[in-house]
């Protein structure tokens, strides 16, 4: 959730970040929340628990 926080504080910097993060988000969810999950999932897209298989 700290993350997803950080993620938020700093797209809100930037107006056109969220769209640019996610240009196709769901309708009904906000613009800044759905660009910081999108973030949020791109880190544990991108953990080797995940991408590796024993």
């Amino acid at each position: 959730m700290e993350y997803f926080e950080q993620q938020k504080q700093l797209l809100a910097k930037d107006p056109k970040a969220p769209e640019n993060m996610q240009p196709f988000h769901p309708q009904g969810v906000d613009a800044l929340d759905a660009a910081a999950w999108v973030g949020v999932s791109r880190v544990l897209l991108n953990l080797d628990e995940f991408i590796t298989r024993e």
